[in-house]
């Protein structure tokens, strides 16, 4: 995270102030989808035989993708897994076929195995920096310079703030909240790390929220601030 911050006062009683804040990219985990969302799913994609569901993919760590991973290796990563994992036994499975109770190739013909993971699309995109540069234009003037019997202390102070100048599209907010971010479970649909691409980003970060949050898109805000 960087901030930059200045004041500068010019002639005339002008005053601009500059705030901007720069997030880089978070990264996320890599996690097999449920292939049923049902029990059976220990005998599809419980690879570390616990019982949880989304399991890491294998061959990368928590927080892998956008660090160790990144976007231009992400369906090298999962060409990797559909050769080498998909099509075997969990340990569940595995634990059927070693009690003698079915065969590797009946479990496998009654699908009993690790599905493949769908690869990500051309143009997928990877999870994005945040990035919000916030202006304040103000004017000081002293009413005493004009008018006769004003106090001198009076100042008359209005102001114009732009928050995000640039309109800069933010998708995925710096405090990871998965709703808004991308998920890192590869079942391939939009919103998903290996089923979005650019035309497929909706989620832009504070479209028809109705609130004032850091990297909104562009908003206005006029004042006046009196000292005395």
């Amino acid at each position: 995270m960087v901030t930059f911050s200045t004041t500068i006062d010019f002639p005339a009683g002008w005053r601009v102030s500059w705030l901007s804040r720069v997030n880089t990219a978070l990264p996320t985990t890599l996690r097999l989808p449920f292939a049923c969302s049902c029990p059976a799913e220990i005998f599809l994609t419980d690879l570390t035989g616990d019982g949880s569901g989304h399991d890491v993919l294998p061959g990368t760590q928590l927080g892998a993708f956008g660090r160790s991973v990144k976007l231009d290796q992400l369906n090298k990563i999962i060409s990797n897994f559909n050769r080498g994992v998909a099509g075997g036994l969990t340990p569940a499975s595995q634990a059927l076929a070693t009690a003698g109770l079915f065969t590797p190739d009946q479990l496998k013909a009654l699908g009993a195995v690790v599905p493949s993971v769908p690869l990500a699309p051309a143009g997928q995109v990877a999870l994005d920096s945040f990035v919000a540069d916030d202006i304040r234009v103000s004017w000081r003037v002293r009413p005493a310079r004009y008018l006769h019997r004003v106090n001198e202390s009076l100042i008359i102070e209005p102001t114009m703030d732009i928050f995000n100048a640039f309109n800069v599209a933010n998708y995925d907010p710096p405090n990871g909240s998965t709703t808004s971010t991308l998920s890192g479970v590869l079942d391939g649909t939009p919103g998903s790390v290996n089923g979005t691409t650019q035309a497929q980003r909706t989620n832009r970060y504070g479209l028809g929220s109705g609130v004032f949050s850091v990297g909104l898109p562009r908003s206005f805000q006029f004042g006046v601030r009196v000292t005395f």
